[in-house]
């Protein structure tokens, strides 16, 4: 049978892109090389939880890019208005975007020259292949592919539309919890109402120890510091898992806030040998590592 692995590299030996090299910056965030108008490579980060990509203003400047517009830009925290700039042409890897009006945020903020958003790899298959340190956008997997899957690949079906795809095949403590992928978080989140609903199971989740949460628009938002002993992502459980509670406006933004939900960010991603997320297929895929998960029949 082919593992989750092997039908990667074939997809690509059929034509597909080859891989893109990724690296980790100081705070964990993966990030690609991308060329702007022929000009780079320039270091985005790729961040499944933003609706925009964005430009950082020092690489706007060294583009020579003219302010183009404003733009109101949500973050996690809060939303700003923001100056826009004409991008003729955005390219990585294999894909190209052309005819781009792209939000500009301090440099400063983004530590990055500039972040790759949903409005990017929408319709596509994204594999963030963590073992090898690269990725893969491409076409979403055919149907002839689905009985091939390897034991290891752990597949949930999503909902959600417009790149705000959540599965509901998860839970937190055994509350039902609704999750997404944002590959631009470096710790995992949960709403105000996964609390609440954590608290009335369980009152030795209540915490005292807070910490300070900002996005790339800026603001700060305050977390409840806790710790889940179980996380179901389908068949596979994680233990003791690290994790903030706030109300985000990321949650209303994914329509979420009125239900138990999770952020799932890069410190639980990295456990996976890969994850992909078909926005086309409406798949997310969790290649594991049998000797770092607990798998259920």
């Amino acid at each position: 049978m082919m593992t989750g692995k092997w039908m990667m590299l074939r997809a690509e030996g059929l034509g597909g892109p080859a891989p893109i090299a990724t690296t980790n910056d100081d705070a964990g965030h993966l990030s690609i090389a991308v060329a702007i108008n022929g000009r780079g490579p320039f270091r985005f980060v790729v961040d499944t939880g933003a609706d925009r990509s964005v430009l950082a203003d020092a690489t706007a400047e060294t583009l020579g890019l003219r302010p183009a517009g404003v733009v109101d830009l949500a973050g996690i925290a809060r939303t700003v208005r923001t100056g826009t700039v004409d991008v003729a042409s955005l390219s990585f890897g294999t894909m190209t975007r052309r005819n781009l009006s792209l939000p500009v945020l301090p440099r400063s903020q983004l530590v990055a020259d500039g972040y790759l958003g949903i409005d990017m790899l929408d319709d596509n298959r994204v594999v963030l292949d963590f073992a090898h340190h690269r990725l893969v956008v491409t076409d979403p997997l055919p149907s002839y592919l689905n009985g091939y899957l390897s034991p290891e690949l752990i597949v949930l079906h999503g909902q959600g539309s417009g790149g705000h795809l959540h599965t509901a095949k998860c839970s937190a403590d055994r509350i039902l919890t609704r999750a997404f992928i944002d590959t631009g978080a470096e710790s995992s989140m949960g709403n105000e109402a996964l609390y609440r609903a954590l608290l009335a199971s369980d009152p030795s989740h209540a915490s005292t120890r807070t910490m300070g949460l900002t996005g790339l628009t800026g603001g700060i938002a305050i977390g409840h510091l806790t710790s889940l002993r179980e996380v179901r992502i389908g068949r596979v459980i994680l233990t003791d898992c690290p994790i903030a509670i706030a109300d985000l406006q990321v949650f209303d933004i994914w329509g979420l806030n009125d239900r138990p939900a999770l952020l799932v960010g890069m410190n639980w991603l990295r456990q996976f040998k890969s994850v992909e997320i078909d926005y086309g297929r409406k798949d997310l895929r969790f290649e594991i590592g049998r000797t770092r998960f607990d798998i259920t029949a």
